[in-house]
């Protein structure tokens, strides 16, 4: 009798919705976006940050930090700005893409980076630190006006996006010396 019971407990587990949808209150029990209006919608807000989401300053004052990165590679591919981003309203596996961008003063694309958050190392369900989108040249937006954009498309084909501006720092250098921008 106890082992029928056992059984009828375990058999009900599976067609019963987890109580447990982490972080993300608005998640449907599939873990996509939330069915109901009234719940939170799903948002994608862009930050910085290495091991850990940080939010950035959305009054145009936020500096940009330019990363030498391993690979080196002088003012051409060398360069990344590190960010990362935060899902609220949806969990990774209700979104099929989630891309971040830097654009230079005037909108053109100069780093993307994208990830499938399904396969994505998220933080409870809704950080991804360590986004660090790739330059083509450091030396276009170095010292000036650039924007960072999350942008998150949803499995249902919809999309959100968040962005902020502020300045670039300067291109860092390998070894002190001459400038490598001209």
């Amino acid at each position: 009798m106890l082992v029928l019971g056992l059984g009828a407990l375990c058999a009900c587990g599976d067609s019963a919705p987890s109580e447990d949808l982490g972080a993300d209150a608005g998640a449907s029990v599939d873990g996509g976006a939330a069915p109901d209006a009234g719940m939170l919608a799903p948002t994608v807000q862009v930050g910085t940050g290495l091991d850990a989401f940080e939010p950035l300053l959305r009054d145009g004052s936020q500096v940009f930090p330019l990363v030498l990165g391993p690979q080196g590679g002088g003012r051409l591919g060398g360069h990344h700005v590190a960010l990362a981003a935060r899902l609220e309203g949806v969990t990774p596996r209700g979104a099929s893409l989630l891309a971040v961008r830097v654009l230079d003063e005037s909108g053109g694309e100069r780093a993307t980076v994208s990830r499938d958050p399904a396969r994505s190392p998220f933080i409870n369900d809704r950080d991804l630190p360590n986004l660090q989108p790739r330059l083509d040249d450091c030396c276009l937006v170095a010292g000036g006006r650039i924007t960072v954009e999350a942008i998150l498309t949803l499995t249902d084909g919809s999309v959100v996006t968040d962005a902020v501006s502020g300045v670039a720092t300067t291109c860092p250098q390998p070894s002190q010396g001459q400038s490598i921008c001209p």
